[in-house]
């Protein structure tokens, strides 16, 4: 009996997990086979709401697919990647150079990429484009203008520069004064994908996360439809 049961004792939760997500990223991107994502990127490019942009320049979050964020430091020895929330349908297949030109022409404003909509990590050097989950992006992003982010903050400040996309090839300032946005709106644009050709997604509208829109949509019969947005779609 000992030596039958040997091996197979129970899973750790962390053994779970795993299983958990392999079996969730491989049924989600089979499924991403059958959708059309074109169809997809324009309908999110449409909702974003040019009236919550007021002013002249737009910076767009662009996180890690896979954010290690640890509550305790044992948490780093039993990591499950986050990847499997949405594989296929993401910050880096939705944040391209062609979605981001419709946006400066539609909106008439300069674009700028950012790591972060907390203290902005703007992109400006070969490490911070490596570390971009697009790398074909990342090459376009690296060829683009640079300006400069100029923070004012208790007397001091300070000054880097910064890569955007331009419109009409204009110079580019941005400006922060004592925490405040002078010339430019945020936008963060997340995404989640579920069984059954789902996707929701939220924008947040600088860094106002309790009036958040989030919408669902589900691809059938070759077209994606607005469904009701369930408990189970909210993140």
């Amino acid at each position: 009996m000992f030596l039958l049961g040997f091996g197979q004792g129970k899973k750790s939760h962390y053994q779970k997990s795993q299983e958990l997500y392999h079996e969730t990223f491989e049924l989600l991107m089979n499924e991403s086979k059958t959708v059309n994502l074109r169809k997809l990127k324009k309908i999110v490019l449409n909702n974003i709401d040019d009236k919550k942009l007021t002013k002249n320049n737009l910076v767009f979050v662009i996180k890690d697919l896979d954010e290690k964020i640890f509550a305790f430091e044992i948490d780093a020895y039993q990591y499950v990647p986050s990847t499997a929330l949405h594989p296929y349908f993401n910050q880096a297949t939705f944040w391209t150079k062609k979605n981001i030109n419709y946006l400066v022409n539609k909106f008439k404003k300069n674009l700028i990429p950012s790591r972060s909509s907390y203290q902005y990590s703007f992109i400006n050097d070969s490490i911070q484009l490596k570390s971009l989950d697009n790398k074909i992006f990342a090459k376009e992003l690296s060829n683009q203008k640079k300006g400069k982010y100029i923070q004012e903050e208790a007397s001091k400040i300070s000054e880097k520069e910064i890569l955007y996309f331009p419109y009409r090839n204009e110079n580019l300032e941005l400006k922060c004064i004592e925490k405040e946005n002078v010339n430019f709106d945020v936008i963060d644009v997340q995404f989640r994908n579920f069984e059954g050709k789902v996707v929701s997604l939220k924008i947040i509208y600088n860094d106002d996360r309790d009036n958040a829109v989030t919408k669902t949509y589900q691809y059938q019969n070759k077209t994606w439809v607005e469904i009701p947005t369930k408990k189970e779609h909210e993140f």
